[in-house]
């Protein structure tokens, strides 16, 4: 009985991130906050995006949709997010998917890039190294 409820549990994980996969991301428009903080744990950043710190953030919307978003996220691969700490944050911001706001960050610090969702709970490895260059953000 054990060994055949694992294997259903694996099958369903395994379909879900099949699924995940190929879900195509329609992005509406994307603000980039213009000052964020630096680092810490994902718990801590998210309770910045809700509650800013004046002191290290400042959530002056800029708006940043001369860049195709939906090619970036749709074509990156896709995984579940996790709690863990994090270094090396380039920008957050907060971008509109379908109509329905979702918080990020960008972080370019270990290879490859990555964005996290803190909205959808996903972590999008992206291929594109430039999106600061392209942004005008210089590195920090």
């Amino acid at each position: 009985m054990k060994p055949k409820l694992l294997l259903l549990v694996f099958l369903l994980l395994a379909l879900d991130t099949y699924a995940m996969k190929k879900r195509h991301v329609n992005v509406d428009s994307v603000f980039i906050y213009k000052r964020f903080k630096r680092a810490g744990t994902t718990a801590d950043i998210r309770y910045n995006f809700w509650r800013p710190d004046p002191g290290i953030c400042d959530t002056t919307r800029i708006p940043a949709n001369n860049i195709n978003w939906s090619t970036i996220l749709s074509t990156s691969r896709r995984r579940l997010f996790f709690q863990h700490k994090e270094a090396g944050i380039q920008f957050a911001g907060e971008m509109y998917i379908n109509g329905s706001k979702h918080f990020f960050i960008y972080c370019n610090s270990r290879p490859p890039a990555f964005i996290e969702d803190f909205t959808a709970k996903k972590t999008y490895q992206v291929d594109d190294q430039y999106i600061p260059v392209l942004l005008n953000i210089k590195p920090k």
